[in-house]
């Protein structure tokens, strides 16, 4: 009989059937770093994306005063999207964790702008750069009503439904909406769950102007190395940014959350609580504290979701799919919740332009490879996430004496080379780019 032969199909689309039903537009429910970033990935491969958000990009508190961690896969990601972030931030070269008292307990072994590196930026000007629109841009809603009401599906499109009573017909819809997601509520139905608090808080803030007396009790050898100190209870945290700016948070410890408040006075009692519970630590921790601007105080409860009451991060009858903190938020004790959101991003826009080109015959096989190739990623970041506050903050002072003592007697000819292994896995070391990104 004739030969048979048999193509197989790759991510160029060669020797595959293309998908009659093309996702060719595309709802973004949230305009942070997530949905910016998925935005930036679908109109690389000629994708329409619209990205609504019932709040404007410069009124949303979020992104004031904060310092963020762009690591590698990060910023892997950013090239591909042609997007230079190295101007805007401060590579970090040296970190690791101490005890109260200042003395180090676990480094790793080499440099980390030459393993894991990670550029340190103020978390507006990443958001800055994926925001490359223009005011009048018709693709872009925010504010003014244009938070999600819900999506319904209505044959081949799925109708999205806005606050100010607009609607509008789309192919696809991603869940980008953060922690208190509305996008996963209507998605999960009767199974909805809502964000559970860690039993801790952060303060955190951005120096912008240091003085040269503070500047000079942080630098060492000539270098400004980040640092966490563990101590009972609380965390203290520096990260230098682009000079001259200095990021710092503080975790501490307490049974129920407080609701945060923006005004003056409530932050002045921020920076005296600050004061109060980290004045007996290292210096420069009481340094940065009482050199930081009352009015430049941000406080947050950490909130996360239980990740094994979240099945399917999908509906591929819907058309509808989460990323980011909406399906997967962490706490922020890797800084790798940002990055999650972005590598998250563009894995989704490179399997819907897989199934667009036939590589993936069905969306259920579309959206089930974004979460598989998703899933195990997030699961590494939130057990170490949660085994550093765990560890780094907890309750007992002999606990604390004692993982100081045991740390600090291992020594560093064993110690950095685990500490470079937790790093390389937890921080995404072993991080590849999606298959529709390889060549760009």
């Amino acid at each position: 009989g004739k030969k048979k032969f048999i193509k197989f199909p790759n991510h160029q689309g060669k020797g595959t059937t293309k998908n009659m039903n093309k996702i060719r537009k595309v709802l973004i429910v949230g305009g942070g770093i997530g949905g910016l970033t998925a935005r930036k990935a679908l109109k690389k491969l000629n994708i329409e994306a619209v990205v609504c958000d019932k709040v404007n990009l410069n009124d949303n508190k979020v992104f004031k005063g904060a310092g963020i961690g762009v690591w590698r896969p990060s910023l892997d990601v950013m090239k591909a999207l042609d997007i230079d972030l190295y101007p805007d931030g401060r590579l970090m070269t040296s970190a690791g964790y101490k005890n109260k008292q200042g003395k180090w307990l676990a480094r790793p072994s080499g440099s980390l702008s030459t393993s894991n590196h990670c550029l340190c930026m103020d978390r507006t000007d990443l958001v800055t750069h994926l925001a490359d629109f223009q005011e009048d841009d018709e693709n872009i809603k925010m504010g003014d009503g244009w938070g999600l009401s819900h999506y319904s599906k209505d044959g081949e499109k799925v109708k999205a439904t806005f606050e100010n009573g607009e609607t509008m017909d789309f192919d696809f819809v991603i869940g980008a909406d953060g922690i208190h997601s509305k996008t996963r509520t209507q998605l999960m139905g009767k199974d909805a769950i809502e964000p559970k608090y860690c039993g801790y808080s952060f303060y955190r803030a951005i120096i912008h102007d240091p003085s040269p007396d503070l500047v000079s009790k942080i630098e060492l050898d000539g270098d400004r190395p980040s640092f966490e100190t563990w101590g009972p209870n609380q965390r203290f945290a520096l990260v230098p940014l682009k000079e001259p700016q200095l990021f710092w948070f503080g975790s501490f410890r307490q049974d129920e959350p407080i609701h945060r408040s923006f005004d003056e006075e409530a932050k002045r009692e921020q920076k005296d609580h600050a004061m109060s519970i980290f004045k007996d630590y290292h210096h420069p921790v009481p340094d940065l504290i009482e050199a930081t601007d009352s009015k430049d105080f941000v406080f947050t409860d950490i909130y996360e979701l239980e990740e094994n009451l979240i099945k399917k991060w999908y509906s591929s009858e819907d058309h509808v799919a989460l990323l980011g903190d909406s399906v997967h938020s962490v706490a922020p004790n890797l800084a790798q919740g940002a990055s999650l959101a972005i590598e998250d991003a563009i894995e989704l826009a490179s399997c819907l332009n897989l199934y667009n080109i036939g590589k993936y015959k069905t969306m259920e096989e579309t959206l089930e490879s974004y979460q598989q190739a998703r899933s195990w990623r997030a699961k590494r970041v939130r057990f170490i996430s949660n085994l550093i506050a765990t560890i780094g903050q907890h309750p007992n002072p002999t606990f604390s004496t004692i993982r100081d003592l045991c740390m600090r007697v291992v020594p560093s000819s064993l110690s950095s080379p685990v500490f470079d292994v937790v790093l390389k896995y937890s921080l995404g070391g072993d991080y590849k780019l999606p298959p529709s990104f390889r060549d760009f």
